[in-house]
């Protein structure tokens, strides 16, 4: 059946709406074998939720996408980017979300992707190369990345190691809702000389990582009793 475009507003609204009812998928349930394959990402993830989620419908809430400003110089872009992320964290987990705003220095060579540093003062400073400047989604991966680091040192929360702490991190993006930023920017860059993908998952581990969370979401609400009215 085909709608046509010359049909009244209201029709096409209607079919938009019964379309979404007829197609619409739920996430397929992770099966036993999935979380022991995934052993380190769930264990990681539980753990992430336990520290992070708030009791209540707020808990694990998804941003959907990450607005930049436009005609913006690039440093005021990425530092009002980040005050989005912080504030959709700050809203729906119980982690120690900063308030203060890191400084934001723009790389222009290809070495760097994104990195957190805080030096012997404890100033905290992120730094975004030059391919957050030509992806809007590659940016949005690599800030999200970058705040979660800054949002786990402030939680106490770290991994084991250097690379343990990367894959925590990633975790993490799922935990404060920023999983499907993660989903969408996950990019192979390809530069003279550099070539790598963003982020410390592969591709099975990120629909993993996003399948979880939806399911944990699932039961979680499913067990709520509902409310009798009075």
């Amino acid at each position: 059946m085909r709608l046509l475009s010359g049909s009244p507003p209201f029709l096409r609204r209607l079919w938009a709406w019964l379309a979404s009812l007829l197609w619409r998928r739920e996430p397929a349930e992770i099966e036993l074998s999935e979380e022991i394959f995934n052993a380190d990402l769930t264990t990681k993830l539980l753990n992430l939720r336990r520290h992070g989620w708030k009791r209540g419908p707020s808990a694990g809430v998804v941003m959907p996408r990450l607005l930049f400003a436009r005609g913006a110089p690039f440093d005021q872009v990425v530092a009002l980017a980040l005050d989005d992320l912080y504030a959709h964290a700050r809203r729906h987990t119980t982690f120690s979300v900063p308030r203060a705003k890191p400084h934001v220095v723009v790389w222009p060579g290809e070495d760097i992707v994104g990195r957190f540093t805080v030096d012997d003062d404890g100033f905290v400073s992120i730094t975004v190369g030059a391919i957050g400047g030509e992806r809007p989604e590659a940016l949005a991966v690599i800030l999200a990345h970058e705040a979660c680091h800054h949002i786990l040192g402030l939680s106490g929360l770290r991994g084991c190691d250097t690379a343990d702490n990367e894959r925590l991190t990633d975790a993490a993006m799922f935990v404060c809702g920023f999983g499907n930023l993660y989903a969408a920017g996950r990019v192979h860059v390809r530069h003279p000389g550099f070539e790598a993908h963003l982020g410390y998952l592969d591709e099975n581990e990120v629909d993993y990582a996003n399948r979880w969370v939806a399911q944990q979401l699932r039961h979680r609400f499913a067990a709520v009793p509902a409310r009798r009215s009075t």
